[in-house]
């Protein structure tokens, strides 16, 4: 099986995570996306404000409607730091027949890829996909492939701002997410309005 390999913070997961990861699967041919929300990030601030169940959740109900996607949540179960590599050597012990996975991402993280713990192991393990959205990306030294991204320009730091600022912020989620952060009051988002 072609596994695509999609992970991040997902500090919420939002509209454009959703429309790379169905790029992905049809350029690529993939047979499944499995979202792999961080449990701690080695290169972010550790969460203060969501807890990783709500990360999961959200996840879980914005995925729910594609039958390839899936979320796997062994990185906060795990706990501590999230390294990839160690996360792809859990998924080839549990899922053989879909060595290579495809690691899934965006162009933001390519300038510092050969910095991420094993790097250059993690480019052997896996076939690296680079979702661009510069004319020009950041060459990544590492054997991968670049997949033209013209998805809507949308990240988490946004939304979150959006949210806590009162600005419009519920068309860049999916209508689950939308729905969940405003039952559960995350973000900053005043349920009294």
């Amino acid at each position: 099986m072609k596994t695509g390999i999609f992970g991040g913070s997902f500090n919420p997961v939002h509209n454009g995570h959703i429309s790379m990861a169905l790029l992905a699967k049809d350029r690529l041919g993939l047979d499944r996306v499995v979202f792999v929300p961080a449990n701690i990030s080695p290169f972010k601030e550790p969460f203060k404000d969501v807890a990783p169940l709500h990360r999961v959740k959200m996840l879980e109900g914005a995925v729910r409607d594609y039958p390839f996607f899936s979320v796997d949540d062994r990185e906060l179960k795990r706990g501590g730091v999230s390294y990839t590599f160690n996360t792809v050597l859990e998924l080839e012990r549990d899922f053989p027949e879909d060595i290579p996975f495809y690691l899934i991402i965006g162009d933001d993280l390519v300038k510092g890829f050969s910095s991420w713990y094993r790097a250059e192991a993690l480019a052997q393990r896996t076939r690296i996909v680079v979702l661009t959205r510069e004319k020009d990306p950041f060459d990544l030294q590492f054997p991968h492939q670049n997949i033209k991204n013209e998805t809507v320009d949308i990240s988490s730091s946004i939304v979150r701002e959006n949210i806590s600022s009162g600005k419009e912020w519920a068309s860049l989620v999916p209508s689950f997410v939308s729905r969940y952060i405003i039952e559960y009051g995350l973000y900053g988002y005043d349920r009294t309005k």
